[in-house]
């Protein structure tokens, strides 16, 4: 009997999946996702964070050196909503940089500008989920984050 207690703890542990990042997937039971959200103005922040602050985690970063400083720090963000134009660092060289440092948390784009070089750029070096065009209303953005959320778990 010993040896078949010991058999279905072994199938049990080949059943459960094995989480091997702390991002996305691997987050706590219970606690609301975690999204960093980046954009260079202000109000876009706050808007942001009071639209969908209820049903996640909003951090934000006001530049692009200081989310990848926010990400590296925190192993739980699942999902990265970047402006495209910022000083300094724009939307798709962030979210390169966070694909290259973990390709797990989803991330997407928002801009104002519908320029076709952008948007094939965000694609194919950031591995974009989604490009939201500016100015956006949350509940044509909610159902995307809810979609992105779902895609992480």
């Amino acid at each position: 009997m010993a040896r078949k207690e010991k058999t279905t703890e072994a199938a049990t542990a080949e059943k459960t999946p094995k989480i091997t990042t702390k991002r996305g997937p691997g987050r706590k039971a219970g606690r609301k996702l975690k999204i960093l959200y980046v954009d260079d103005e202000q109000i876009n922040l706050i808007n942001f964070e009071t639209a969908f602050g209820k049903d996640y985690e909003i951090i934000t970063a006001s530049a692009g050196q200081e989310a990848l400083k926010i990400f590296k720090e925190q192993e739980d963000i699942a999902m990265v909503v970047s402006d495209q134009r910022m000083p300094g660092m724009s939307g798709v060289e962030l979210l390169e940089k966070i694909y290259k440092l973990d390709p797990v948390p989803v991330r997407m784009i928002l801009t104002a500008y519908k320029d076709i070089e952008d948007i094939i750029g965000a694609i194919n070096q950031g591995q974009v989920y989604r490009y939201i065009l500016k100015p956006w209303e949350d509940k044509e953005v909610r159902p995307i984050l809810k979609q992105g959320a779902t895609s992480t778990c």
